[in-house]
């Protein structure tokens, strides 16, 4: 049996686990009879069963990003919070002014140490396995207290923060040193991007997921998008909700 994924191909096994963690229910009459018998999609699943780099990200997309921390127990790298204030609207239509304490949270998932499930050491299997350390900022929406967690290079989010004009030596860093020099905000902010040169941005409003800036007068817009600084997340964000 094929199973084609967002264009590409699986093997039948692996593939239909996918197929049933991104639909939730059956869509696929030709499956229909064995739909509640596909075991469901695991962290371990994946890495023991697809070697190409390329299928097990699309596999990690629809196993989300909730479902496999709660197989890989990341660790708390880092922690720290701002102090906001924003406007609400009350259901009458006023307006009133809210303070509140906004918490940022990093965390560290060392896939190697979470695959004991899959066998010995030793075995074939694991090392096969070609998982790096990576890493993920927690935060929690303003006005329900939802959580959400997004993946970060902090690496990246590293030479993102590096002041105009120093060179990046980002390649010889150690794991430990890039955790202590990453902090939480400069990887939230690093998840939002923007075609708006830096320097540029006079004000951000967000509302949950969507972000609006408002640049500034005679601001370019540049053609590779640029991951926003910390710098621009605490000083520029006016409103937010």
């Amino acid at each position: 049996m094929k199973v084609i994924i967002d264009a590409r191909e699986f093997p039948s096994g692996i593939g239909l686990r996918i197929l049933k963690a991104k639909h939730g229910t059956c869509v696929f009459r030709n499956i229909a009879d064995i739909w509640d018998s596909i075991p469901d999609l695991t962290f371990a699943s994946i890495v023991t069963e697809l070697k190409n780099t390329d299928l097990r990200r699309i596999a990690f997309r629809h196993l989300g990003l909730q479902r496999m921390i709660r197989e890989v127990e990341p660790e708390l790298v880092s922690r720290e919070s701002i102090s906001k204030t924003t406007t609400w609207v009350e259901p009458d239509g006023s307006l009133v002014s809210h303070s509140y304490d906004d918490a940022y949270e990093l965390y560290r998932v060392d896939f190697r140490e979470r695959i004991d499930e899959i066998g010995p050491k030793t075995s074939a299997s694991w090392r096969m396995v070609d998982m790096p350390t990576a890493y993920f900022v927690k935060c929690w929406d303003t006005s329900t207290g939802k959580e959400y967690v997004i993946w970060v290079d902090i690496a990246s989010v590293y030479r993102t923060n590096l002041p105009k004009g120093r060179r990046s030596n980002v390649g010889r860093l150690s794991q430990a040193r890039l955790e202590k020099e990453v902090t939480p905000i400069q990887a939230i902010a690093w998840t939002i991007r923007t075609d708006v040169e830096a320097y540029g941005i006079e004000a951000i409003v967000r509302q949950g997921d969507c972000v609006l800036l408002r640049m500034k007068a005679g601001a370019k817009r540049i053609d590779t998008p640029r991951h926003l600084t910390e710098v621009e997340y605490r000083t520029l964000m006016t409103d937010e909700s």
